[in-house]
């Protein structure tokens, strides 16, 4: 009895990520169009570091789904693009991410429902993770870095709204 709990809840997690078609998902045609975000992060030594985002997300000619704009990180400018696509072999859904400067994209693991997406990925002895969710008309975003011995480097929220 006790495998077959364990066996069902590895099944409603696994359909939290496969819903078969990125183009019918509800999350993303929700935020598909344009739109601005503002909100700030604060790094381990207490800093706060504003951001403002404007970005576009569509359906790309592969079939996933596209996210590219670009962000004032502080005094920093940069482009940015996340790419989500649906893994046919494992049936989930994949994220890869990339900013100017960056040599080469970092790929996230992805948790989908119809109203978020948790996205994480290892990174330098510790973990990213990204949630965006959608509240009514908003899009909250939250990132938190954490460092090796949990230590939290970066943590904080920036609020997308669509534009008109």
């Amino acid at each position: 009895m006790k495998f077959l709990s364990v066996s069902v809840i590895f099944l409603l997690i696994g359909s939290l990520s496969f819903a078969g078609n990125i183009v019918d998902h509800p999350f993303f045609k929700a935020v598909t169009g344009e739109w601005v975000g503002e909100g700030s992060l604060t790094n381990a030594d207490g800093e706060e570091i504003p951001i403002r985002e404007e970005w576009k997300a569509a359906i790309n000619d592969e079939g996933g789904f596209s996210v590219q704009g670009n962000r004032q990180w502080g005094e920093d400018g940069q482009e940015f693009r996340w790419v989500y696509m649906l893994n046919q072999a494992t049936e989930l859904y994949e994220c890869e991410y990339w900013h100017t400067g960056m040599e080469a994209p970092i790929q996230f693991q992805v948790q989908l429902s119809d109203t978020e997406v948790k996205l994480t990925t290892p990174i330098g002895g510790g973990e990213l993770k990204v949630q965006n969710r959608l509240e009514g008309g908003t899009l909250v975003g939250g990132i938190t870095l954490v460092g090796g011995g949990d230590q939290v480097s970066l943590n904080g929220t920036v609020t997308h709204k669509k534009k008109k």
